[in-house]
């Protein structure tokens, strides 16, 4: 008889201890995703947009002459840097309006862009100067120069 108790009484805690540690790991989830709920806020990845709404990790910018969000490296016209003074990882780009009237000019080294309008006449070599800049193009070869220095050449992409 004592072994029959001993043996109701082994197996009883064995049904107890199987039943407690499966509530011990319904509750350990049940905490984990509270804690994770609670303690870790939900946040979207942040997208860097700039004051015009262009989506700069995207690599858009504002160009004044398209009034909208560009690409440079689709829309613009690459310049490489000839003077041995620029940095030749860092090219220049040329954003003109529909009319080829204005010019938008992208420096590295500047945030501001600079807008010069055509200076040639009519059936004259395409010429965009204002002050010692000026744009040039000849046999789609676009030359910038700076107080008659070239500076950056580069020609539109095929």
């Amino acid at each position: 008889m004592f072994k029959s108790i001993a043996s109701l009484l082994i197996s009883f805690l064995f049904l107890c201890a199987c039943n407690n540690a499966a509530k011990t790991e319904s509750e350990k989830k049940d905490n984990l995703q509270t804690v994770s709920n609670d303690t870790v806020p939900v946040t979207k990845p942040a997208i860097d947009v700039d004051e015009h709404g262009c989506k700069t990790v995207n690599g858009e910018t504002w160009s004044v002459v398209r009034d909208s969000c560009i690409r440079l490296i689709e829309t613009g016209i690459k310049l490489d840097p000839q003077d041995t003074a620029l940095d030749k990882t860092k090219p220049a780009y040329l954003v003109f309006t529909d009319d080829k009237i204005k010019v938008e000019i992208f420096l590295p080294a500047q945030k501001r862009t600079i807008i010069i309008r055509k200076s040639s006449g009519k059936g004259d070599p395409a010429k965009w100067a204002n002050g010692p800049l000026s744009v040039s193009e000849s046999n789609g070869l676009y030359t910038l120069e700076d107080e008659g220095k070239i500076v950056y050449q580069g020609s539109v992409a095929k």
